[in-house]
């Protein structure tokens, strides 16, 4: 089964959020949909150089305007900045990990439970929280290996009890995970 990815599945949790926060940028397909959905801002962070490149001159208005910041390094490294300057909860979009075709390598193949601690970190405790690509933590992959959504799902609920968990298809069924209150 090959689902895609829609600006209804963005929209549908947007809410209240102007603002859109994605870990692991790649084309920019994601960085499309939010601003078909009319985010105020959109922050994407990619390590690799060819991705980076491409969305410079995809987004080049965009980025000229500031409603897209192309951020480029470690998720890891790159994300506490973001957390720290908001003031308001945002819409998440989580999708970094290990890209067989990426020239760069992060510190770790899938940092999912390091991304969720660095947003845990932060002041605001609503943002809603969507977490691509579930079927690497569903079954052996060489870059979700010792990773289960169990993990995860406490992971969120540290950052907020209240979190109801709701599932939508991304390239399969149920392939994307949203924590929301």
């Amino acid at each position: 089964m090959s689902l895609t990815l829609t600006k209804n599945t963005f929209d549908k949790y947007k809410y209240n959020h102007n603002t859109f926060i994605e870990t692991g940028t790649y084309k920019g397909g994601s960085v499309e949909l939010a601003l078909q959905c009319n985010f105020d801002k959109i922050y994407t962070i990619d390590i690799s150089t060819q991705h980076k490149i491409e969305c410079q001159n995809k987004f080049k208005k965009e980025i000229e305007l500031n409603q897209v910041e192309l951020l480029f390094g470690d998720t890891i490294d790159i994300l506490p900045t973001i957390i720290s300057s908001l003031n308001q909860s945002s819409l998440f979009w989580l999708d970094s990990h290990y890209d067989v075709h990426a020239d760069i390598r992060g510190k770790y193949d899938c940092p999912i439970l390091q991304e969720l601690d660095i947003i845990q970190s932060s002041n605001i405790k609503h943002h809603t929280i969507m977490i691509d690509d579930l079927r690497i933590f569903k079954r052996q992959s060489e870059w979700g290996v010792g990773i289960y959504i169990g993990e995860i799902e406490q992971k969120l609920k540290n950052i907020n009890p209240f979190y109801k968990f709701y599932y939508e298809n991304g390239w399969e069924e149920n392939d994307i995970l949203i924590a929301k209150i």
